[in-house]
């Protein structure tokens, strides 16, 4: 190092932390008042995040701006790289779709590909900028806040706050939405509440009744979606919250519990007319019919499967190379006829015109940027890998195993890349892989 030069350094807001607080001049007031920007800044991206589907007026996409907006406000005030070198991976991704996006027809479908990417990268920057501002406290309120929606629609009126939302998909054997599009949209949301609630809970930001409200409100609201996804993510949940108690004789009665509690939904879906012609409880009747086989007549479920592995093939199919944001019906179409006996199983019941976009975040990734969509998912590993390492206790640990895999496979199977979050939990993973985070 050159003689008198000094080494810089930033706190995770972007703050020049090469001195003290006390040397570079600043009072106890102005740490307040910077405490204070950072948690209504936090507080703000939180909102803006868990309101991502409201929007009164008919627009093309589900998932709304709110959080990409507060993001570019965050990025922009710290004016600095991102804060671990892991983030640098998203860069060719980004940069191949704004690539695309200007070589190509610049249609509704590239501007919502390009969004997704640009969204993605932002909001996880932010989020991680601002991790050590968010707290338990603004996980309940929002927790709760979707909530209230959902038992008001559940036990008032069901069409509540239908109006607040560019589209609804409901019918009589589905169930609740709360501010989400579609019931298995709540799960997923309630699953990431609960995810960072936990996140919040092992690195001291959230006490345990506060982390306890979150558990059970999430848990409830996977339920009363009485969505296939919602069910799957409660058991998952369970399975990880037995894996967690260190008492060998908690986890018996834990397991003993949610055995016997599986147990019985089953016979009730199987030898009763409990749950009627509800969705959820045929898929858990055709799933022990069949063997598990059944799954694949619910149209949901099948073309969940169907994106994954449709995805991939085509992407080994085009040698690695981009599709670009526009062509998924048609490559989608012409993989299931040329792989038909591979696919047959997975695609029998839903061979119809399909949708334009990919149910998979990663799958989206190596089909419309092909070799370069990798790095987006190889930096969510890196990151995954990093925070594991860096944990300082073994509840951060147990957050960053079980909240990592859950994660991944939402982004796999459910999660669109500008739900932002998932954004948000990659910020917070991020944050707990460095070495400066709090323990």
């Amino acid at each position: 190092m050159v003689m008198g030069a000094r080494e810089r350094t930033y706190s995770s807001f972007g703050v020049p932390a090469s001195k003290p607080i006390h040397a570079m001049g600043r009072t106890s007031s102005q740490e307040k008042d910077r405490r204070q920007a950072g948690a209504s800044l936090a507080a703000l991206l939180l909102v803006a995040a868990s309101l991502t589907y409201v929007n009164p007026v008919l627009s093309v996409s589900d998932t709304q701006p709110y959080a990409f907006l507060v993001s570019c406000l965050v990025v922009a005030a710290a004016a600095l790289p991102p804060p671990t070198k892991a983030f640098y991976l998203l860069l060719p991704s980004v940069v191949a779709a704004i690539v695309l996006f200007s070589v190509g027809d610049r249609d509704v479908e590239s501007v919502r590909g390009v969004y997704g990417y640009l969204s993605f990268a932002l909001v996880a920057i932010a989020a991680n900028k601002l991790a050590d501002f968010i707290r338990g406290s603004q996980i309940v309120a929002i927790t709760y806040a979707w909530f209230a929606v959902c038992l008001i629609q559940q036990f008032v009126h069901r069409a509540f706050a239908h109006g607040l939302m560019p589209r609804v998909g409901v019918s009589e054997n589905r169930g609740i939405v709360g501010l989400a599009v579609e019931p298995s949209y709540l799960a997923v949301t309630a699953a990431f509440l609960l995810l960072l609630g936990w996140y919040c809970r092992v690195n001291a930001r959230a006490s345990r009744t506060q982390f306890r409200l979150v558990v059970w409100a999430c848990a409830a609201m996977m339920l009363m979606s009485l969505s296939g996804m919602g069910f799957l993510l409660f058991a998952i949940f369970a399975v990880v919250a037995i894996l967690a108690i260190r008492s060998l004789a908690g986890k018996i009665v834990y397991a003993t519990l949610l055995a016997a509690s599986l147990f019985f939904l089953g016979r009730l879906a199987t030898e009763t007319e409990f749950g009627g012609d509800l969705r959820a409880f045929a898929l858990i009747r055709r799933f022990i019919d069949e063997s598990g086989g059944g799954l694949f007549l619910d149209a949901s479920f099948a073309a969940r499967v169907r994106d994954i592995v449709v995805s991939g093939i085509a992407f080994i199919d085009n040698g690695a190379m981009p599709h670009g944001f526009d062509m998924w019906n048609v490559v989608m179409h012409r993989t299931v006829a040329e792989h038909w006996g591979l696919l047959s199983g997975i695609v029998s019941s839903i061979v119809g015109p399909g949708q334009d976009r990919i149910m998979s975040a990663w799958g989206a990734a190596i089909f419309e940027l092909g070799i370069f969509g990798i790095p987006l998912i190889a930096a969510y590993l890196v990151l995954a890998a990093r925070a594991a390492i860096n944990s300082r206790s073994p509840s951060q640990r147990a957050w960053v195993v079980g909240s990592s895999i859950i994660a991944f496979m939402l982004m796999l199977t459910q999660v669109p890349l500008a739900f932002p979050l998932a954004s948000i939990y990659v910020g917070l993973l991020a944050r707990t892989g460095q070495k400066s985070a709090p323990a």
